[in-house]
């Protein structure tokens, strides 16, 4: 999956889950971004102790296998409310490292109704697509951007 020399190798999607919380509900939600034939027995979970005492659960998903990347691309197309794929693209700079990860993070509830929004709140889908290694930042960017305007994940204002 080439595109001005530019390769996905993975994305990653990792959220917290509290005790309170229906898991099955999360998973289910989850679903709606994950490929059909995806085995849920791959996603990691792991219990942790909040610092109150609370049970906390750690879920990530990893996906390596191209043509899942695609298809996760194409759900997080059709999710992506318009407003937020406007606010990732005007502050795209700030969401890419160095490594070549690219960092949005989701609303994790927004999901439930079959939408995903942008969040800076502590209850989020944290979203990391991982590019091959950049070649220059600044040519990097424009490059990424593009690729993922093509993709529908982002949106110029114009």
């Amino acid at each position: 999956m080439r595109y001005n020399n530019i390769e996905l190798k993975s994305i990653e999607f990792l959220l917290n889950s509290n005790a309170t919380e229906d898991l099955e509900k999360i998973l289910n939600s989850l679903s709606k971004i994950l490929p059909k034939n995806f085995d849920q027995n791959k996603i990691e979970i792991k219990n942790l102790m909040g610092a109150y005492g609370n049970s906390i659960r750690t879920l990530k998903i990893t996906i390596r296998d191209k043509d899942n990347i695609e298809l996760i691309l194409k759900n997080l197309e059709n999710l992506i409310d318009n407003e937020s794929k406007i606010k990732i693209y005007d502050n795209f700079e700030d969401r890419l490292d160095e490594k070549g990860t690219f960092y949005i993070r989701f609303n994790k509830f927004s999901l439930f109704e079959n939408k995903l929004i942008i969040s800076n709140q502590s209850d989020i889908i944290l979203l990391k697509i991982n590019f091959q290694k950049l070649f220059g930042k600044n040519s990097s960017h424009l490059i990424l951007r593009s690729y993922l305007e093509s993709k529908g994940l982002i949106k110029s204002n114009n």
